[in-house]
């Protein structure tokens, strides 16, 4: 590679960098109160410890809580949560083909060797803390792998479409490590001579995911797919391995985004004055804690014979002429430091959505009282939500898709969904519930209609119930394809249902004209007898 791509990608790295800066320190603020774990402008080692500043751990809580919820509403580990459909009339072999990769992908998401639990719950908890996390899904060792990457190691760039179609991700990596990856013949002399010589240092390498201008489309070689992939050692400007991809490989969902910007915020930078102030109201209460049960002295000069012994049963000497130490009293009032970080946890929790989330806990309260709470908690969280689905379920299904079907995991489609776009039904506890709101308030105005049709029969004629049952049950609840009838399939029951209608009121038109005919027999029998 020439020394001009070199200093392209390098150029770029500054630029990025330069506008990720202004996020480092406040994601770092973050990270020491919510999620210590993490490290943007402090480098720590993986033992050293992290809490030393944290008085109260409420919000590292709810960080915690806020993305167990997510994981399980969204992509619960124990149930499927999704299914695939098309846009097109569904024969059988097509049904039969999306049952079959839904069921495949649904396997993989939730297999231990694909990590994807694992991966997508330190997901969540970047995309709570952070409002930002990256995750990456390829093909290795003959199975799709899922990883999360270290935000702080990531850098992105939007299209204008607002998408992040370009990925800088910078990492130190071991020279045993680049030579194992990208092969002896492909490293720097400085790596080899840094693995022979048993070195504990570590490279600093770029791998670089952006769009390639000119491409071939899917199925091309490497050098002309639509993403072009570079690992360079930064550290001795030397390009290591030039790959491509079909797709975009890198899932990068954000919780809330401002227009203009790039980056996005999460629920911890949100609540971050809060739980700052929550934290220093905290360290003063236990500050004044300490200083109540263990008070300094007062003592007057030259009164005391030797040094003051605070240990229990310690014995000082005084002079009785000069006085007597005593203790200082500082006003303490635990009572109002209560009330006020009681306040604070509320508040902050509140700002987590965890009142929402406990709400399958809550009890003496009404069915109306939950059912109002449950809703403005999807209002409020709606945006949110959707974004998560945009730009990380619906990519992530996709992608996971993409790979199987190229790396012939499963087999290619049928004839009829060649070319067509395939939809996705999600049927996680988060999206049935939210298609419960409208789906009650359709039950609700069927009871209204109920009772009026008491007083008019023919009000029963305005409701189209097979509409509403597909609509609004059958979709609400996301029953799988296997399990609803097609439309040709219905009309052709209806038909078979009036037909054997139509043969049973000929049966009993036939029954009731024998016993006319019978009946009138006998009765002229009997005239004719008299």
């Amino acid at each position: 590679m020439p020394k001009s791509d070199i200093s392209y990608y390098t150029s770029k790295l500054g630029q990025m960098k330069s506008v990720r800066n202004n996020y480092d320190s406040y994601w770092q603020e973050v990270a020491d109160y919510t999620l210590p774990k993490r490290d943007f402008t402090v480098q720590r080692s993986e033992a050293q410890k992290r809490m030393i500043a944290v008085y109260d751990s409420t919000a590292i809580h709810a960080t915690e809580q806020l993305a167990s919820g997510l994981h399980g509403m969204l992509t619960p580990p124990t149930s499927k949560w999704f299914f695939l459909k098309a846009g097109v009339v569904e024969t059988d072999s097509a049904r039969q083909w999306l049952d079959g990769a839904t069921n495949y992908l649904s396997t993989v998401f939730s297999s231990p060797e694909s990590s994807f639990a694992t991966s997508v719950f330190e997901l969540y908890l970047d995309v709570v803390a952070f409002g930002n996390a990256a995750m990456s899904v390829t093909f290795g060792n003959r199975k799709i792998n899922f990883q999360t990457k270290k935000l702080s190691s990531c850098y992105i760039c939007e299209n204008d479409d607002g998408e992040v179609d370009t990925l800088y991700i910078v990492e130190k990596m071991s020279p045993a490590n680049m030579i194992r990856k990208f092969g002896i013949e492909n490293v720097d002399d400085k790596v080899i001579k840094a693995y022979d010589g048993n070195q504990d240092i570590k490279f600093e390498v770029l791998h670089a995911i952006e769009p390639r201008k000119i491409n071939k489309g899917r199925g091309a070689a490497k050098e002309l797919k639509p993403y072009k992939s570079c690992f360079i050692d930064l550290d001795n400007k030397k390009e290591m391995l030039e790959d491509g991809f079909d797709d975009f490989p890198f899932l990068f969902p954000r919780w809330s985004k401002r227009s203009g910007e790039t980056y996005g915020y999460g629920a911890g930078m949100v609540a971050l004055a809060e739980v700052k102030e929550l934290n220093k109201i905290s360290e003063i209460m236990t500050r004044a804690a300490s200083k109540n049960v263990d008070p300094p002295l007062l003592a007057p000069a030259e009164g005391l014979v030797l040094p003051l012994r605070l240990d229990p049963s310690g014995i000082n000497f005084y002079n009785p002429d000069l006085g007597e130490p005593k203790f200082w009293q500082n006003g303490f009032q635990p009572n109002y430091f209560e009330g006020v970080l009681e306040y604070k946890r509320q508040l902050i929790n509140k700002m987590y959505y965890i009142d929402w989330m406990n709400l399958p806990q809550i009890d003496r309260q009404t069915t109306v009282e939950v059912m109002q709470r449950a809703q403005e908690g999807q209002r409020m969280m709606s945006p949110m939500l959707s974004r998560l689905q945009s730009e990380f379920l619906s990519k992530l299904i996709k992608r996971t898709l993409m790979l199987a079907l190229d790396n012939g995991l499963i087999p290619k489609p049928p004839q009829e969904l060649q070319g067509q776009d395939v939809s996705i039904e999600y049927t996680s506890p988060m999206s049935i519930a939210q298609r419960a709101t409208s789906a009650q308030n359709v039950m609700q105005g069927l009871t209204v209609m109920a009772n009026l049709a008491q007083f008019d029969q023919s009000i029963a004629n305005v409701v189209n119930a097979k509409a509403i049952a597909k609509d609004q049950v059958l979709n609400t609840y996301a029953w799988p394809i296997m399990y609803i009838h097609t439309d040709e399939e219905i009309a052709a029951m209806e038909q078979q249902q009036q037909e054997q209608m139509a043969m049973a009121r000929q049966a009993e038109l036939a029954e009731s004209y024998s016993k006319s005919a019978g009946n009138a027999a006998g009765a002229m029998k009997d005239l004719q007898g008299g």
